[in-house]
């Protein structure tokens, strides 16, 4: 984080690109068996753009989901500017092209709570549904 923190501290623009995937029932990644079980960025997604957000002060959060994440840790930070979506579609957003206001399949909430039942995440693998996560 000692190289992230001085070359973030020297940009203009810093470009956090965080991501919670699906996998499909064959890898493991911080915790998730398969598909996602719960609502968190993988691969330290929050600590990056904590790090980030702390020394560059125009920071653009670009999210590659498969589904809704949660955000209350980071999305009132003043530095941050959120975002949604890779490839060339961040190239439109950020160049004023397009505007992505209220086009997702799912709603990016801020709190856990926001979400229907309660903020209650049931998820199916290998034919059997899950508990509340």
């Amino acid at each position: 984080t000692s190289l992230l923190t001085t070359l973030a501290s020297h940009a203009d623009v810093c470009l956090v690109f965080v991501n919670a995937d699906a996998g499909e029932g064959y890898i493991t990644v911080d915790g998730n068996a398969g598909d996602r079980t719960n609502l968190t960025l993988w691969n330290s997604g929050e600590a990056l753009i904590t790090s980030t957000t702390a020394v560059c002060n125009n920071t653009i959060v670009v999210q590659h989901v498969v589904g809704p994440v949660l955000v209350e840790t980071w999305i009132d930070h003043p530095n941050v500017t959120a975002g949604q979506e890779t490839g060339n579609a961040i190239v439109d957003v950020l160049f004023g092209s397009v505007n992505p206001s209220a086009r997702l399949p799912y709603t990016i909430a801020r709190a856990r709570a926001d979400y229907a039942a309660g903020g209650c995440v049931v998820f199916e693998y290998d034919g059997e549904a899950s508990d509340c996560v």
